[in-house]
């Protein structure tokens, strides 16, 4: 994920000067997002997460509990999504409050079990650093039609209360990632909404 996230960094400071008016991240991707937020050579102006987890892995240092952890939590996702047959698609669209063809779309069908643990271990005992959010105006988006974003955002009020800066948008007609994959014009409107308020907030500022 690191490699990943300086990768995204570098192209945008070779190809854009550092600056950049929208980074959108989704899901798993938002913890990308958040490592490229900590690289203080990019200016960002408008970042938006959506669907992100607001809870970090747990901090272990035995290598073998490690292998043990991700054996037992790993390998639930891993059969769950990563070899879903017909009523697992069906569970996955209900808990996501997606279509059962948007499911399908978006299960890791083509990754390996040894890329699934890659992308859990990289990720245990690390803390997501939230003061990030201070050098871009934060969106956090949440489609709460299923149960999976209900669960991605059940911390928002102890990050509010932290005072972290971030506004939150609710779609209770959204499933997770149902904004981006089967609204895509609505989805263009509300980042363009986010977009102009971030520069509004800019001026305001100046």
């Amino acid at each position: 994920m690191a490699w990943e996230a300086r990768g995204l960094e570098d192209y945008i400071l070779q190809h854009y000067g550092g600056k950049v008016d929208i980074l959108y991240g989704l899901s798993y991707g938002c913890r990308t997002l958040m490592q490229v937020l900590e690289d203080n050579r990019l200016q960002i102006t408008t970042t938006i997460a959506d669907g992100m987890s607001l809870r970090d892995y747990p901090d272990i240092k035995s290598e073998a509990l490690k292998e043990l952890y991700l054996f037992f939590f790993t390998g639930t996702f891993f059969v769950v999504l990563g070899r879903a047959g017909k009523l697992r698609k069906r569970f996955l669209a209900k808990i996501t409050g997606r279509s059962i063809e948007e499911a399908d779309r978006i299960l890791y069908t083509k990754a390996s079990w040894q890329s699934w643990k890659n992308q859990d271990k990289c990720l245990i005992g690390k803390k997501t650093d939230y003061s990030v959010f201070a050098r871009t105006d934060m969106h956090v988006w949440y489609g709460i039609k299923g149960t999976v974003d209900k669960r991605l955002s059940s911390n928002l009020e102890e990050l509010k209360a932290k005072g972290y800066p971030f506004t939150c948008k609710i779609f209770e007609d959204m499933g997770h990632g149902g904004l981006v994959g089967e609204n895509t014009d609505r989805f263009i409107q509300e980042v363009e909404a986010a977009h102009r308020q971030s520069k509004k907030e800019k001026e305001e500022k100046a």
